[in-house]
């Protein structure tokens, strides 16, 4: 609710201002689309909205071609934890843009929201994806196009980069809303170091390491519900050690990432491996400017605080990379294993 904070500071990560109670936060949202009700331009937005939605829904393509025609995708794709603000951030750069102009429920992966299950609860009730996910691109699309007009066009179309961390959950549902001259950048981190990465964002390693009784954070949740997915029970998560449960998402969010249909071998794909270098090498050459100086990218290398972890991720790293491998990318997997 509050954007004054900058969310591409890799210090504080600061996404939101002040937290809210859902009471709290329904409220806010109640003023808020009051005041939408009340103003022209807003209520333009809306109806635009409903129509991309029923378009998106009945098979109808003219608006979907004309989004086509007018933006170039970058989606950067990866597991939570993995270095995609970073991306996000250098490729705002290097089209020219200021990242602080574009608000974090804009870029992040916030919306379009979708899940691994069919049904969502939402504020709405209980809508399926095709209702939930599909409004929500509509959503985006109209913001995009509202923000585009502060975008420069390059080669005739806005380089419009995004983050689609959830996007795995549909992969062939946005591989065809974003059109076929997307371009994916997916980030792999060793899952040790992305999970002690995740529990240092949300607080510190729970009581007995094992996995929280009540999500602490969005990235937990996200976890919570793709456990729930793959049949596990309320209380064999909550009786399930923290990394395992880390360990199971990872694993299962790769395989979604090259079995949804989302990304393939093309020329439209990137797939870099965390690091320093890496990513920082990819700030200078993204976009349509180079950085001899790009912003620094702060790693620290964490695998040795869980020697045990390590040897828990290795076989489920080789299979990882074997199934890439199977579909004919390439799984960075000396790299990955340098563990940053």
């Amino acid at each position: 609710m509050d954007d004054k904070h900058d969310w591409g500071d890799q210090i504080t990560e600061e996404r939101r201002g002040e937290r809210h109670s859902h009471e709290e936060f329904n409220e806010l949202i109640a003023i808020k689309i009051n005041k939408l009700c009340e103003n022209s331009s807003a209520q333009m937005l809306v109806k635009s909205v409903y129509r991309l939605a029923e378009e998106l829904l009945s098979g109808k393509t003219d608006l979907l071609m004309d989004f086509h025609k007018t933006f170039k995708v970058y989606a950067v794709v990866s597991a939570p934890r993995h270095g995609g603000t970073y991306m996000i951030k250098s490729l705002l750069n290097g089209f020219g843009y200021r990242h602080e102009d574009y608000p974090a429920w804009f870029i992040h992966d916030g919306i379009p929201d979708t899940r691994p299950q069919y049904y969502s609860p939402t504020s709405a009730g209980v809508l399926s994806f095709s209702q939930h996910t599909v409004m929500q691109m509509a959503e985006w699309m109209v913001m995009a196009a509202f923000f585009g007009n502060n975008m420069k066009a390059t080669d005739g179309r806005f380089m419009l980069p995004k983050k689609f961390c959830k996007a795995v959950y549909a992969g062939s549902f946005f591989k065809d809303i974003l059109g076929p001259s997307a371009h994916y950048i997916v980030g792999v981190r060793h899952p040790v170091a992305a999970a002690i990465s995740l529990y240092e964002q949300s607080g510190c390693l729970p009581p007995g390491a094992m996995f929280p009784h009540r999500p602490r954070s969005i990235i937990e949740l996200w976890i919570y519900r793709s456990l729930i997915h793959m049949g596990f029970s309320d209380t064999a998560i909550y009786g399930m050690p923290y990394f395992i449960a880390y360990l199971h998402y990872w694993s299962d969010y790769h395989q979604k990432l090259v079995m949804s249909g989302l990304i393939s071998r093309s020329s439209n794909l990137q797939i870099i491996p965390y690091g320093k270098n890496s990513y920082e090498e990819f700030a200078i050459n993204c976009g349509t400017r180079q950085f001899t100086n790009p912003e620094s990218f702060f790693v620290t290398r964490k695998l040795d605080r869980h020697p045990d972890w390590s040897e828990l991720a290795y076989p489920v790293i080789t299979l990882i990379a074997a199934l890439w491998n199977s579909r004919g990318l390439c799984f960075p997997v000396d790299e990955v294993m340098e563990g940053w």
